[in-house]
């Protein structure tokens, strides 16, 4: 027998006493858990195909269902993580499970070494004239090396949104759109400081602690010094973990400012005759530019008259052969 055939025999021989195997833990499986008479049926099937190898399954081991595939991970509920490159980064915030949600205690965060601001009076006037915050508005500010406002933007963030999570998410789109980033920096140089705007009594919060985890977890995602933490409430302003506080501007200063919203702009039907009127004077001056133009050139040129063209004689035509 040629040396070819007898390899291709020998394959094919190897390959049968694998599914015969696999057909003899699937009787075995079966008979365990489904009497002999399931077991009987099933051996005389047609031997399991490949398994398909995908993405994160692994290859079924000797102890695995035979005719079963691993069931994914949930997507939703209690048992759902956060894997990032292969490493768990803990419970999902939104999972539902009695995790301790993502904030920062007073204490803490008066420990964490926050750098405190040179003129917060000044700054928080100079926030506040640029804004006009509403209560449940939510003001993020970036300053350079010399504690001057170099970049800042308001926001309104979801009402259901109440995890650190959350806000550290906003915080980094709203500070994306608005300044680069320092990750390239060996050291920060700038400083994000934030203003929440809310009702209720002055003082520490459940969600001022979220806010703050906030915005210390996305000044270090933005290459940027996590700064101070400021409260706006109907009796003033306060600095949490500083002690120092003010006055005016309040939770209801933004009343007092300008002209922002367009409920408040004259009404529509005012807008269109104060329209209609300017319309009319643009025409008006049009048509007087143009007979003007019309009666300056009549005085400027004579009036046209035709050339007079003499008739031609025809002439005679001789030809001499």
């Amino acid at each position: 027998m040629p040396t070819a055939v007898r390899h291709a025999l020998h394959a094919v021989w190897i390959k049968a006493g694998r599914h015969l195997k696999r057909a003899r833990v699937a009787a075995e499986h079966i008979r365990q858990n489904m009497g002999y008479r399931m077991a009987f049926v099933i051996s005389s099937l047609p031997p399991r195909p490949r398994y398909p190898r995908i993405g994160r399954y692994p290859k079924p081991g000797p102890l695995d269902p035979p005719f079963g595939v691993p069931r994914r991970p949930p997507a939703h509920g209690p048992g759902r993580r956060i894997v990032i490159n292969g490493i768990g980064r803990g419970q999902h915030p939104l999972s539902g499970s009695s995790a301790p949600r993502r904030l920062l205690d007073l204490e803490t965060w008066t420990a964490s070494g926050i750098p405190l601001l040179r003129d917060p009076r000044e700054f928080v006037l100079e926030l506040h004239q640029r804004h006009l915050p509403q209560p449940g508005t939510v003001v993020v500010a970036v300053l350079d090396a010399l504690h001057h406002l170099a970049a800042s933007a308001s926001f309104t963030p979801w009402p259901h949104d109440t995890d650190g999570w959350q806000h550290r998410n906003a915080l980094l789109t709203h500070l994306r759109r608005v300044t680069p980033h320092d990750l390239r920096l060996p050291s920060p140089t700038r400083t994000a400081v934030l203003l929440r705007c809310r009702d209720g009594a002055p003082g520490w919060t459940e969600q001022d602690g979220a806010w703050m985890w906030a915005l210390r977890d996305a000044a270090g995602l933005h290459g940027l010094r996590c700064g101070s933490y400021i409260g706006l409430t109907p009796a003033g302003w306060q600095i949490l973990g500083d002690g120092r506080s003010g006055r005016n501007p309040h939770a209801g200063s933004w009343a007092d400012g300008p002209v922002h919203t367009v409920t408040e702009l004259p009404p529509r039907s005012a807008l269109d005759d104060a329209a209609r009127s300017q319309r009319a004077r643009q025409q008006a001056a049009e048509q007087t530019k143009r007979v003007d133009a019309t009666s300056r050139s009549q005085q400027s040129e004579p009036p046209w008259i035709p050339a007079r063209v003499t008739a031609v004689e025809p002439e005679r035509r001789t030809g001499t052969r």
